[in-house]
């Protein structure tokens, strides 16, 4: 049997607020296959006022890599998951 391989490593999950954590409070996702690819694509998505933060996620090793949120200063990318 072969090993399963995932074509957009990084999955992106995304919240209205920055003060949203639960599972429940996702409103939408989004796949990249490279770090560097979802950290621009989320980035823009929250700069722009869509999401007030996201969450990058290595779906092979399923861990948290980078929290991404906007506060009263600007953008904030923080490596791993912060609350």
């Amino acid at each position: 049997m072969k090993p399963i391989t995932i074509k957009r490593r990084y999955a992106t999950l995304y919240y209205t607020s920055v003060q949203d954590t639960k599972a429940s409070d996702v409103v939408s996702h989004g796949a990249a296959a490279s770090e560097q690819g979802s950290i621009r694509a989320t980035v823009v998505r929250i700069f722009m006022g869509q999401y007030g933060k996201a969450i990058v996620v290595d779906r092979e090793l399923n861990v948290p890599i980078y929290t991404i949120r906007l506060t009263s200063a600007g953008l904030q990318v923080t490596y791993g998951r912060q609350a």
